[in-house]
């Protein structure tokens, strides 16, 4: 039984770059990028949330103003902007 920290080879090199080139599931987490129902989300992956609710009853849901507080919205600005 493998423990956390151990070394462990779960999937292999090109398993990891085709699931980062071809994704099945995105989890749009808010760490130093809005969520895409957020307005003026830059989340690359963003117009796959729109064209998939588009399908759903939820079609006419616009974007939501951005509810962070104004540090937490700097800091990912400047991580967006000076670390990327």
């Amino acid at each position: 039984m493998k423990y956390y920290g151990e070394h462990a080879v779960y999937y292999s090199k090109e398993e990891i770059e085709s699931a980062k080139e071809k994704p099945i599931i995105i989890h749009y987490t808010p760490s130093f990028t809005s969520r895409p129902w957020i307005k003026n989300c830059k989340h690359p992956l963003k117009y796959l949330y729109w064209n998939y609710l588009f399908l759903t009853p939820w079609k006419d849901v616009e974007p939501v103003r951005d509810t962070a507080s104004w540090y937490v919205r700097l800091i990912n600005w400047m991580f967006r902007n000076f670390m990327i």
